[in-house]
């Protein structure tokens, strides 16, 4: 199985890419990632959980190294070459230990951005990306963590009408949705907006998977809270 151009590049932070580069996994590792994750009802329970369905989870080549302590590996592509893999342990709640890059390797926006976007969501981590995807929204996410942004990824944003920031609920968040708005709207692309998750009844902490696995809304219940903030521009 050859890997699609059409995929490509957390909320916790992770280290940049300077330093010695760590390993890549070779095409044929990656899928055996695949097809492990495939057979594990532990990492379909876990997937399924967060909203995120078989032919997702295939789509984008989410994979589990099922070793001692059970990892996902999502696999980060830059223009359909494999530039970088994030691991996520299953087992634990440390938001330090959560998601783990190879050191030394880039960082890219995830999922790709389509030429075709206008109106784009910029979320917190690569399974509210995913989840977002898969209900119909164009949905990305920074894979080096909420507090990091790269400029060349406010390049990537330039085709983009529209940009809303739907980070978790919470006020920290939220002050990082800011932050970043501006930094994009320095960048050029005006119509930049932070969206309140927490407006919606969601507890700090709880996300866009939540808002879709959880509560059971939909894109445009999602669509109508950001028309509805922006319209009274908080």
């Amino acid at each position: 199985m050859g890997i699609p151009y059409d995929v490509s590049g957390s909320s916790a932070r992770t280290k940049d890419e300077s330093g010695p580069k760590g390993e890549l996994l070779t095409e044929t590792q990656v899928q055996w990632r695949v097809e492990a994750r495939q057979k594990s009802s532990e990492a379909s329970e876990w997937l399924y959980k967060r909203g995120l369905s078989d032919e997702t989870c295939d789509k984008y080549l989410l994979g589990l190294e099922p070793f001692a302590r059970p990892r996902l590996v999502i696999p980060l592509f830059r223009d359909g070459v494999l530039v970088n893999v994030k691991r996520r342990f299953l087992d634990t709640g440390d938001p330090n230990e959560k998601y783990k890059a190879v050191s030394g390797r880039p960082h890219v926006l995830y999922p790709r951005v389509l030429p075709t976007t206008r109106k784009l969501v910029v979320c917190e981590g690569e399974f509210d990306a995913l989840v977002a995807r898969q209900n119909g929204l164009a949905a990305v996410t920074g894979t080096a963590g909420m507090y990091t942004w790269r400029d060349e990824w406010t390049e990537q944003l330039r085709g983009c009408q529209r940009v809303d920031i739907v980070f978790d609920a919470g006020p920290g968040p939220y002050a990082e949705a800011r932050k970043l708005v501006k930094r994009l709207q320095d960048g050029g692309i005006q119509d930049a907006f932070a969206v309140r998750l927490a407006r919606a009844g969601l507890e700090p902490g709880e996300d866009l998977t939540d808002w879709f696995a959880k509560y059971k809304r939909t894109r445009r219940d999602l669509r109508r809270l950001i028309d509805k903030q922006r319209g009274g521009q908080q």
